[in-house]
């Protein structure tokens, strides 16, 4: 009799742990999907924020700290986003945005090269690549709110 007791206390108990960890992990996987979707909406957000910059850049040198400096908290922002350890589910998708982070940080520093040599004019801004693989990054947002259901 007492050793069905503690069997039936030890299975419980086992019941309580393993769903608690089950919560955990669903708790995670919104905290993760939450976390990407409004990393592209700052992504995005940075979009519109640096152009006007690049443009005070290319015709006011004395400007150029302020472009770099809101490159700079771009550029934190992307290495915090990679550092975050997504759940098995979204792997597939972080590696995505990662290799996507990579190529916008090496366009940061070109353009910010090719302002220097005067390969930036007004008129070709928006064109810079960096805008163009920022936009790319929208292309995940679907992919982010479909895991979220």
């Amino acid at each position: 009799m007492k050793i069905r007791y503690l069997f039936g206390l030890m299975l419980s108990l086992l019941l309580i742990i393993s769903g608690c960890s089950m919560i955990t992990d669903l708790n995670n996987s919104i905290d993760y999907v939450t976390k990407a979707t409004e990393y592209i909406n700052k992504m995005n957000s940075y979009s519109q924020e640096i152009p006007p910059l690049f443009e005070k850049a290319a015709t006011d040198p004395s400007s150029l700290s302020q472009l770099q400096t809101k490159l700079q908290t771009m550029k934190t922002d992307i290495q915090n986003f990679d550092n975050l350890n997504p759940p098995d589910f979204a792997a597939n998708i972080h590696q995505s945005i990662k290799d996507k982070n990579q190529a916008i940080l090496g366009l940061i520093d070109t353009s910010l090269a090719d302002l220097k040599d005067g390969k930036v004019t007004i008129e070709n801004i928006s064109q810079l690549p960096i805008f163009k693989t920022i936009q790319e990054l929208n292309g995940f947002l679907n992919q982010l709110q479909q895991l979220q259901q």
